[in-house]
């Protein structure tokens, strides 16, 4: 979700800190009901993202911070050597910042997203770092099994809350079957405790209930690095493939 733009003011006294917050959770909220109380049949379709990315505030969707969630560069830069270079099939990249940051830290990066508008994106955010990916535009669940057993890392943020509950158990599944041997996944999981979604609340009971058939679930914790209006909303996940 957009973070506070580059260059604008930092509020001056506590009051203004206070509105200012307050303003952001507002229009979190605003970009949060427009994609509320979809129907799976909604969600499974492509054209439902492209239309949320089109009619966003210039084609900003709430989750979209502008820059990497700040957990993954401090995990890159500080978990080593558990987190170390290798293929990362980073799902529902949006517009590629995460995904940048993993193939600036040396990762051989594919980036997957479901709306056309989001892949074109992530494209220019590559272009204009100088950095390269395999980009591809479709449904997870749609990948062929030309992938099965691929990758060293999937890379999980706001994907497994804007898929449809119903479809969780076989979200595990999947990423588990394209994960190599004693592969990882790692990312973070969106506890917001609101009803309805687009995005669906995760509680850490279901994460671990969903991905313990497939996953050794070694860390599932509150991130330390959120940006301020995700504060103790977010699970850092580590979850090693099981044999």
């Amino acid at each position: 979700m957009s973070n506070q733009k580059q260059g604008s003011e930092a509020p001056t006294n506590d009051v203004e800190a206070q509105a200012t917050t307050e303003a952001n959770a507002e229009a979190e909220q605003v970009v949060v009901e427009e994609v509320r109380n979809a129907t799976r049949e909604e969600v499974d379709e492509s054209s439902y993202w492209n239309q949320v990315y089109a009619e966003s505030e210039d084609n900003s969707p709430g989750w979209n911070l502008g820059e990497a969630n700040p957990e993954f560069p401090f995990r890159l830069a500080n978990d080593k050597p558990e987190i170390a270079p290798g293929k990362a099939l980073i799902v529902g990249c949006g517009y590629g910042h995460d995904a940048l940051a993993f193939a600036q830290a040396g990762f051989d990066v594919t980036a997957l997203d479901f709306a056309p508008m989001a892949i074109a994106g992530a494209k220019k955010s590559f272009e204009a770092a100088g950095a390269s990916a395999t980009f591809l535009q479709t449904s997870l669940f749609d990948l062929g099994r030309d992938h099965d057993g691929k990758y060293d890392y999937i890379v999980e943020h706001t994907c497994f809350c804007a898929i449809h509950p119903e479809r969780r158990a076989e979200y595990a599944k999947l990423v588990a079957r394209l994960l190599k041997p004693s592969g990882q996944l790692i990312g973070l999981f969106y506890h917001h405790g609101r009803e309805g979604g687009p995005p669906w609340n995760v509680t850490p009971e279901e994460v671990r209930a969903t991905f313990e058939p497939y996953f050794d679930v070694r860390t599932l914790t509150i991130a330390q690095h959120s940006v301020e209006r995700r504060e103790g909303k977010e699970l850092w996940a580590r979850f090693w493939r099981k044999a």
